[in-house]
């Protein structure tokens, strides 16, 4: 089995790239027609929400790559706790970067979570690309356990 610091780095990374997949295909679904001036609007955020994403994967890589149903119910327990924790430090991220002073109130951090949920609500279609995305998370890190491969 790899060390554990090498399976936190590998679970960041894989749940991170998955942070900006989401955070793209939202800016994306968001956008309409026009989706170059999406990006011009969303750059800002798709660096704070890899970072978020990649952080929170490194946080709850355990609950990923596990076997069985046992494993599955884990990876879906750390998915959903994975996009609201990385959407949390997203904002947070976000609001450090931009020099807002966010710590004063900490409710703010609770807007990244419900962006998410406002967009499952309003491009239903994000949600299946958001479970395709963790079940394919899930399926990277069990090869990734299993096969007992360095980076």
């Amino acid at each position: 089995m790899p060390q554990r610091k090498t399976r936190v780095i590998a679970a960041g990374l894989v749940i991170g790239l998955s942070g900006l997949l989401m955070i793209t295909i939202f800016i994306i679904s968001t956008c309409g027609r026009s989706i170059g001036s999406c990006f011009a609007n969303g750059a800002e955020i798709i660096l704070p929400a890899m970072i978020g994403a990649g952080l929170a994967g490194m946080m709850f890589y355990a609950l990923f790559g596990g076997k069985g149903q046992r494993g599955w119910m884990l990876a879906a327990v750390g998915a959903i706790l994975a996009t609201a924790v990385g959407a949390m430090l997203a904002v947070l991220v976000l609001g450090v970067w931009s020099g807002e002073d966010i710590l004063n109130d900490a409710s703010v951090v609770l807007v990244g979570p419900w962006f998410i949920l406002v967009m499952f609500d309003q491009f239903p279609l994000t949600i299946f690309l958001w479970i395709g995305i963790m079940i394919a998370a899930h399926l990277v890190l069990r090869w990734y356990f299993i096969n007992d491969t360095e980076l």
